[in-house]
């Protein structure tokens, strides 16, 4: 015999507090008289308190204390039977987002909910059951060691979502959970190459063909916009399909576009869709396949984020510089006369940029000139430089050491440099604006443009609306503690994560659709996460088939029960005896009680007569 939960033998203590009550009891020596008138009244008195009197072997004693033991057997679980443990069944789950598909004979996922559910049924209800699911990180689905009901549950509200990934740590994990006489089974829509000798593999899935988009992108260009796809179609012939782009307002959806395309499975097919600006969401939708979850994407707007460009220079400066007329040119700009708030400042003295801005320092070291024509040497990487030449252009800059990381060189001599400090960029130009030729080229606009982009990344608000499962989600903010942690992102399920970060917050995106911050109400921010993986949308390598594991516990009989006394179910048959046997007790002492006090009763009124 063993116990389920040992500390509740920790019960037994109640024993012997009943003997200490039962020795505490007043208990008078019964006398017969003619009546009390005849006693004074100090005798008659009761003194106060109690004391220990010699122990009374009453029924009511016996009762209490059979009533005592019982109940702490009852919390101490009483175990008689072979086995130590309860059958543990442990479930894993491919969770990945193939498992969601619908094929000719249905939906993927109700065939492994239907056959888990028929598993779990088996073991009986004194049994155990873990859910787990594969993924970078497996996750628990259900238990460990849950009820069946339990499990069952869990495994209504499962919705498989995830990229392709190994399943091997999962089912290492459910090895660990099952121990040495626990069975597992996998469940997946695939062929699984060398799984464990041990574990059962059941798998559901149906080839299929599928089409899916593989890119989507939306550039904006002044009042205009550009949907790039690019689809590609996992069968073994071209499939027709229609891609349609809709606007989406609250719960009202206007379709904009809609055309057929033809998708060739030995490349991609891309195509770009015109449009005018609109600062709505654009849904992009493949007419109805196999799998629902790569052929919608949803495609955010890209937030206006204004660069207000501010200057401290000589007017004649600012005039050959052109500040006014360029920032005309380049899209939301606008001039802000107040220095102190521009958040793209152009000086001619050294000084602490804007908080989370530029600061671009015309200054040149030293006293003596150089006339420069080249060749320059660039840092092409750098995006300040994007699309520069610098060819035929005459640079006029000072003699002196320039602070920052180099990004123009003549020579030896920095023409161009960047210092990226915690409050923002300060980029320093060694220039002389009135010998170059520079502000003729056609590098100068360029230049500028970029300068302009490089602020705009920079200011708060989301870094890249759209994205792709598996990257990252980034908000650029200047929140103090109290309101930052206010602040939460809801992801498509549901599921609530905390912002952190002191300037820059990023989250990993794990699931398709639109996660938005909540808990601000002047900050609308928002992501959308495409689902784009190849491996998971060709399901063209789904099967279906079963293969039984090596039996690793003892022999089940046909209702997948042991053949040895099942721990759960030898305890429930004694628990249904502990509580008749409490239940019995009680009434016995109940019953003493009354009896007992009935008679006293009795007594005291014969001894009350005349």
């Amino acid at each position: 015999m063993s116990f389920g939960n040992p500390l509740g033998l920790l019960a037994l203590l109640a024993l012997p507090a009943i003997v200490v009550l039962h020795l505490l009891r007043r208990r008078r020596k019964e006398r017969r008289v003619a009546g009390l008138f005849l006693f004074a009244d100090e005798v008659r008195a009761t003194p106060a308190g109690r004391t220990i009197e010699p122990l009374r072997r009453s029924a009511s004693l016996w009762l209490e204390l059979a009533a005592a033991t019982v109940l702490a057997l009852l919390i101490a679980e009483p175990q008689f039977g072979v086995r130590e443990r309860p059958d543990h069944l442990v479930v894993v789950l491919d969770d990945s987002a193939s498992m969601s598909g619908h094929t000719a004979k249905g939906a993927v996922r109700e065939r492994a909910v239907d056959l888990v559910s028929r598993r779990v049924s088996e073991v009986g209800s004194g049994a155990v059951v873990s859910i787990v699911t594969t993924g970078a990180r497996p996750d628990v689905l259900a238990g460990p060691r849950v009820p069946p009901s339990v499990a069952l549950d869990a495994l209504a509200r499962w919705s498989p979502r995830r990229t392709s990934h190994d399943e091997r740590p999962a089912l290492g994990l459910a090895l660990d959970l099952a121990g040495p006489k626990g069975r597992v089974l996998f469940v997946t829509d695939r062929e699984v190459a060398d799984p464990p000798s041990s574990i059962d593999v059941e798998s559901v899935g149906e080839a299929s063909d599928n089409v899916a988009i593989v890119s989507a992108i939306r550039e904006t260009r002044g009042e205009k916009e550009t949907i790039r796809l690019a689809l590609r179609a996992y069968s073994l012939r071209p499939i027709d399909a229609t891609a349609r782009v809709s606007a989406i307002a609250g719960e009202t959806v206007r379709e904009l576009v809609s055309r057929p395309v033809r998708l060739d499975p030995a490349h991609p097919s891309e195509f770009s869709i015109e449009l005018p600006r609109v600062e709505l969401p654009l849904r992009i939708e493949l007419s109805a396949d196999a799998l629902a979850v790569d052929s919608s994407v949803t495609l955010l707007p890209t937030p206006r984020r204004t660069v207000l460009l501010g200057w401290t220079l000589a007017a004649d400066v600012a005039d050959r510089l052109g500040l006014s007329r360029l920032a005309r040119i380049l899209p939301d700009v606008a001039l802000e006369r107040d220095a102190s708030k521009a958040t793209f400042l152009i000086a001619g003295d050294d000084a602490p940029p804007p908080i989370g801005g530029m600061r671009l320092v015309l200054s040149m070291p030293g006293t003596e000139r150089d006339d420069w024509l080249g060749p320059f040497l660039r840092e092409r990487r750098d995006p300040l430089l994007e699309g520069m030449t610098l060819e035929g252009v005459v640079w006029s800059a000072g003699r002196g050491d320039v602070a920052g990381r180099p990004l123009v060189f003549a020579s030896e001599q920095v023409l161009l440099a960047r210092d990226r400090t915690p409050d923002g960029t300060v980029v320093r130009w060694n220039v002389d604006p009135v010998r170059s030729t520079l502000l003729e080229s056609a590098d100068w606009p360029i230049l500028m443009a970029n300068l302009v982009e490089e602020v705009r990344r920079g200011l708060p608000g989301v870094v890249e609306p759209n994205v792709k499962v598996g990257d990252t989600m980034a908000l650029r903010h200047g929140f103090d503690a109290v309101t930052a942690g206010s602040v939460r992102l809801v992801t498509p399920s549901g599921a609530s994560v905390r912002l952190s970060g002191r300037r820059l917050a990023q989250w990993d995106a794990e699931e398709a659709g639109i996660h938005r911050l909540t808990g601000l109400a002047s900050l609308d921010a928002a992501w959308s996460a495409a689902f784009v993986d190849s491996a998971e949308s060709d399901l063209r390598r789904a099967a279906t088939g079963s293969r039984p594991g090596s039996a690793t516990g003892p022999p089940s009989d046909a209702a997948g029960r042991s053949d040895d006394v099942t721990l759960l179910g030898s305890t429930g048959v004694e628990t249904r005896i502990g509580v008749v046997a409490l239940l019995l007790l009680a009434a016995a002492v109940w019953w003493e009680g009354q009896r007992v006090g009935h008679r006293s009763g009795a007594d005291s009124s014969r001894s009350r007569r005349p």
